[in-house]
């Protein structure tokens, strides 16, 4: 941790080379992703404060640049998680606006999980862990990952439900691939339910 005079430097640090940052964030990418990589460019500098090099601004701006980078990453990530849960299985050729209207209406589901819900689906859907990585990263065993698993998937598909309802002319995404989700996480949540026992 750093003491009191570091707390200074790095005071010092920030007001110096704060303007550069953001205006190089702001030059390659839009105003609220620059705000979000800036603020992480300089959590990163604070955490690693006693190895940033004698040539600051050049480490700064080399953490910025991965910073967007990986935001850029993350977005592509959430794009293709929401076209696999909405596909759910392979599906016929749909017009593409009813495709952005069956990912606009899993987004929607999944703002309306849990935080523990959400968590469970996007290890496995977006992050592409197996239950047993998952069930290591929230700190839990591979069974209390499966029965969360399970029941985040019955949540959203509930949800999905709720929401085309609610929106009548907005497709759902195919009943197939949503039931398809539920069976897997049945079958799973079953064999590892016999597998301890």
């Amino acid at each position: 941790m750093l003491d009191e005079s570091d707390e200074r430097r790095f005071e010092r640090f920030y007001y110096a080379h704060h303007g550069r940052v953001a205006a190089y964030l702001l030059s390659r990418t839009d105003r609220d992703s620059a705000q979000d990589a800036l603020a992480r460019t300089f959590e990163i500098a604070w955490r690693r404060f006693d190895e940033v090099p004698a040539s600051q601004l050049p480490w700064l701006l080399g953490v910025a640049r991965r910073t967007v980078a990986g935001q850029r990453r993350a977005q592509g990530r959430r794009e293709a998680l929401l076209d696999r849960i909405a596909a759910g299985a392979p599906i016929a050729a749909h017009d593409q606006v009813d495709r952005i209207a069956e990912r606009q209406l899993v987004a929607q589901a999944l703002e309306r999980l849990t935080g523990p819900q959400r968590e469970a689906l996007l290890l496995v859907a977006w992050d592409g862990l197996s239950q047993q990585e998952a069930a290591m990263v929230v700190a839990c065993s591979r069974v209390a990952f499966a029965v969360r698993l399970h029941r985040a998937r019955q949540r959203l598909s509930a949800l999905v439900d709720e929401l085309a309802r609610a929106k009548p002319g907005v497709p759902r995404p195919p009943q197939s691939g949503m039931r398809r989700c539920s069976l897997d996480a049945e079958q799973q949540t079953s064999d590892l339910i016999e597998e301890t026992t």
